[in-house]
């Protein structure tokens, strides 16, 4: 069966985004009822009409969530619903029993099995909807929160690691070592510190932006100033390779309608990024312009459509194309070490990305391996009227 109808029908309720619905009946009607109602909202629906290829079917598809009919011959629903929660790969799946059964005992031995929610027969399609959304919002946010702290306990093992044992070697050979020696172990230990400290703040900053509690306070920035501030802070980085950072590409009077410091974060991140990116001597070239050059300069400043357009590009080692649909994936997170094996969380793309996306922008990345990566930021221009008036957001 496919998941497209024929007829438009009209529906009630609010859906979930990208969901996928396994349903699991042996009776076709109630299949029929349910597939076109899930349908319409625009969810996947996958259908089956026994235990045995439901599993088989959830195994392969990792929906992410599974009506299942209690009453079923051969394998039941609680039996089906126990087997899916003792293996690893479908375990996590949440169940929502669909059943006519509802004494106490019924709904204790479903929950027993595993089970997340009862729909009681007959279905009240609004209600599956509601379920539906429930418990698949709470099992994204589920595994979001497992993946950060995955993230955090991975990433900040490796730095810390280093700089244990960059403290004991300075423990153990101060008395020895000459105030040379010293001072540059010293500052290796700065820049180990530095590297933490950045890291935990982008993944902090992240956390707080996936659970909405970062506000927004958007203000006409001058973006020369972002970007010279951004620089400045890159500058350590990018003069140990030896590579010239270049912002004469961005006007001196342009603004964007923007909240200061997640501005900046983008900006020292894409920064960062293209010098960890980039070879020896190479260059990174950081530019703004408006989205359509063709707008006269008062114009530009006054349309309430107006863009800008920030630019980061460097002549590095690029991203293979294969690579490329990936790194603003989270799930699929891409951890590439720097020309110089510089370690990365991964995380910083995404950080800039949903940053952007509270200030009305967006991120795009282009690339040809071997020869260099361009991000684009796009971002509201602030008119003349918003100089003086900055706009706070709540989350």
């Amino acid at each position: 069966m496919t998941n497209k109808t024929t007829e438009p029908i009209t529906v009630a309720g609010n859906a979930p985004e990208n969901v996928v619905v396994l349903i699991v009946d042996d009776v076709p009607t109630n299949i029929a009822v349910l597939f076109e109602y899930l349908n319409a909202l625009d969810m996947t629906v996958l259908v089956t009409q026994d235990g045995e290829s439901g599993l088989q079917l959830a195994r392969q598809e990792q929906p992410d969530i599974i009506l299942l009919d209690v009453m079923m011959p051969q394998v039941d629903g609680f039996e089906t619903c126990r087997r899916l929660k003792s293996d690893e790969a479908t375990r996590d799946i949440p169940v929502l029993f669909m059943t006519a059964l509802t004494d106490t005992a019924s709904k204790i031995r479903g929950f027993e099995a595993g089970a997340v929610d009862y729909i009681t027969k007959p279905i009240q399609q609004e209600e599956v909807v509601a379920r539906i959304d429930a418990h698949v919002t709470i099992a994204r946010q589920h595994r979001r929160l497992i993946r950060f702290f995955s993230i955090l306990a991975h990433d900040l093992r490796t730095p810390f690691s280093s700089l244990v044992n960059l403290t004991r070697l300075v423990a153990d050979n101060a008395q020895t070592w000459d105030r040379e020696e010293l001072a540059q172990r010293v500052a290796t230990v700065h820049q180990t510190c530095s590297n933490i400290y950045r890291l935990t703040d982008n993944l902090l900053t992240w956390a707080r932006l996936q659970q909405n509690v970062e506000s927004v306070h958007r203000e006409s920035l001058l973006i020369r100033e972002a970007v010279m501030e951004a620089v400045a802070v890159c500058r350590d980085q990018a003069g140990e390779k030896a590579i010239q950072l270049d912002y004469d590409a961005v006007a001196d009077d342009l603004r964007v309608l923007c909240d200061r410091n997640m501005l900046l974060v983008v900006l020292r991140n894409l920064i960062s990024n293209a010098v960890k990116f980039t070879p020896r001597h190479g260059s990174v070239c950081i530019g703004a312009r408006t989205a359509n050059d063709a707008l006269a300069a008062e114009d530009a400043r006054t349309a309430e459509d107006a863009r800008v357009v920030i630019t980061v590009r460097d002549n590095g080692v690029g991203i293979a194309a294969a690579v490329l649909p990936q790194l603003l994936n989270l799930d699929a997170r891409v951890q590439t070490p720097g020309t110089d094996r510089e370690k990365g969380s991964g995380l910083g793309l995404i950080l800039c990305r949903d940053m952007l996306a509270k200030n009305n922008g967006s991120l795009h990345i282009a690339s040809v391996e071997g020869e260099g990566t361009t991000v684009t930021v796009d971002l509201p221009r602030a008119a003349l009227s918003d100089h003086n008036s900055p706009q706070r957001s709540q989350p």
